[in-house]
């Protein structure tokens, strides 16, 4: 049904989704930080403000389109701000849930958000692909399919996934055959 009564249509995962993306009301004394900073969300919020900011001071764009462009970080400033931001990183990554996961996805907004910024700089460009490239990986998906197809008409079926990484590659040893066969043999007394 639908809600949060977990039967058919996901209600269970929507449930546990709001319960782990439930937003806390945060407190605006000083003295109770350290109960705001114990809350994951909170800290994974603090911890991106800085990496924003961290990028911001250590681009190479910095001041980009200014009128007056900020004055370059000494090599000291330099330093300070990459220990900062290596800092960041690691609370983030000891952050749960999955904060490792998050760390990468961060770095990757991190990364678009540089590029971005130089697309910007070197005035809007056109993102039109060399056809020669495009037709040339499109090639090779196509040859893939047509070998993954050509394997399952041939009885190979390719590799069977079971949810866990060592059930999948004990069942594949032997492009999944044997398992199947062991199956066949066994007599339900």
């Amino acid at each position: 049904g639908s809600g949060g009564d977990g039967g058919g249509g996901g209600g269970g995962e929507m449930a546990a989704a709001a319960a782990e993306f439930y937003a806390t009301k945060y407190l605006t004394s000083s003295n109770l930080l350290h109960l705001q900073l114990a809350d994951a969300t909170f800290r994974r919020h603090i911890l991106l403000q800085f990496l924003i900011f961290y990028q911001s001071l250590s681009s190479p764009l910095r001041g980009f389109k200014a009128k007056a462009p900020p004055p370059p970080l000494l090599d000291h400033q330099k330093t300070a701000v990459k220990n900062f931001e290596r800092r960041a990183k690691q609370l983030l990554s000891s952050t749960p849930p999955h904060g490792d996961r998050f760390v990468v996805v961060v770095e990757q907004l991190l990364q678009h958000e540089i590029t971005w910024l130089e697309w910007k700089a070197d005035g809007c460009s056109s993102f039109e692909r060399d056809r020669a490239r495009v037709t040339a990986i499109a090639d090779s998906r196509r040859r893939k399919r047509e070998e993954k197809e050509k394997k399952k008409s041939e009885g190979g079926g390719g590799r069977v996934l079971l949810g866990n990484a060592e059930l999948s590659r004990l069942w594949n040893l032997d492009g999944g055959q044997a398992p199947l066969e062991a199956c066949k043999e066994v007599v339900v007394v």
